[in-house]
């Protein structure tokens, strides 16, 4: 919805205000609570709670799957470069965030992190292979 009202008004927001968009734009919520489904048993009320409290691996999911698919998107007011060597700075940083939460989180079941690391995968693949091209 914030793309949406910034491109109506022709707003360009702030790189702060773009990554906290991150999570929302991406869908990655979405994605985890879809996939989540499909798991069986191991999908509990514990599963969605997890989810609804946004840990730290999946903040970390909605910047990499945001930020990658964005450097084939520039559109920004600096150069190609800039964008770029600030995208994937943020991305390792959430690579790192990610790789935390999977070898130390008691709070979010290791079935449902390896759903997100796959995601994460997925996403490093497809974007790496567009060479550039925004999905």
């Amino acid at each position: 919805m914030s793309e949406a009202k910034w491109v109506n008004k022709k707003y360009v927001p702030n790189y702060d205000e773009y990554l906290a968009n991150a999570m929302v734009s991406s869908a990655c919520t979405l994605v985890m609570v879809g996939s989540y489904l499909g798991m069986g048993e191991i999908t509990e009320k514990e599963a969605f709670e997890s989810v609804k409290t946004n840990p730290k691996a999946t903040r970390a999911a909605g910047i990499i799957v945001k930020l990658m698919n964005d450097i084939g998107d520039h559109k920004y007011d600096v150069s190609k470069e800039v964008v770029h060597d600030e995208f994937h700075k943020q991305i390792e940083n959430a690579w790192m965030d990610l790789n935390e939460e999977i070898l130390g989180s008691i709070i979010v079941p290791m079935p449902l992190l390896d759903c997100i690391l796959n995601y994460c995968r997925a996403m490093d693949f497809i974007c790496k292979d567009l060479n550039g091209y925004a999905i």
